[in-house]
């Protein structure tokens, strides 16, 4: 069995998208395990395969109906990142690169609809990250807020003036040196594209190949 197929443990429980594991089923001649998943949307349960599950945490029944709801929708957008738990936005984004989804002709800021779409009341709040990811969409990761509270944050986390700092004193980095690190481990094993970096550590293609030949993050970042 390759060491992806035994990287990532299988929890009862675990939420992927809008997919919930129920339990293990079996593995196939090949050695991949199979995963008895719960659609939240169509109330579906699904058997498939948990690599594939966790790469396409959309419903195959919803996605084929061509998410006939909007909750279908946000929620394959959402791709699961496995270092850190975080939920990365697929779809646009804005300039500080946080999700943008469109409902009714207008654009919606995607962590205030994760929100929204598991029960939290956002009116009149703002929506917070406890991971300091903008492109971020796990609720768990999330909580409703002040202004002040975003605030304190922003001073906390050093997004203060981090337009003009770089690397870890940027407040608005998506990356750090561990992940940094890490993504260039991952890289020299040969077994991931540039592109499959981009969307793990939520950056683009472009960006992973600069900091990979040390273009960015170098030592003195």
């Amino acid at each position: 069995m390759s060491r992806y197929q035994t990287r990532f443990e299988i929890r009862p429980g675990d939420r992927y998208g809008h997919r919930v594991i129920v339990r293990e089923v079996d593995r196939t001649a090949l050695g991949q395990r199979r995963v008895l998943v719960r659609c939240d949307i169509c109330g579906d349960e699904q058997v498939t395969r948990f690599h594939v599950m966790r790469t396409h945490p959309a419903c195959l029944k919803c996605a084929t109906g061509g998410y006939r709801t909007y909750e279908g929708r946000f929620w394959s957008k959402a791709f699961p990142e496995p270092n850190s738990g975080c939920w990365l936005w697929t779809g646009k984004t804005d300039a500080f690169g946080y999700g943008m989804i469109s409902l009714d002709g207008r654009w919606l800021k995607a962590n205030r609809e994760a929100l929204r779409l598991t029960g939290v009341d956002i009116t009149g709040r703002v929506a917070c990250h406890h991971c300091d990811n903008p492109p971020c969409v796990n609720p768990d990761h999330l909580y409703a807020g002040t202004q002040a509270d975003n605030a304190r944050d922003r001073v906390t986390r050093g997004r203060d003036g981090g337009h003009r700092r770089r690397g870890e004193g940027n407040g608005r980095a998506t990356l750090d040196r561990d992940r940094v690190a890490r993504m260039r481990e991952m890289f020299a094993t040969g077994e991931y594209t540039k592109v499959a970096l981009g969307r793990l550590f939520g950056v683009t293609d472009v960006q992973v190949g600069l900091i990979v030949r040390r273009v960015q993050w170098t030592d003195g970042d």
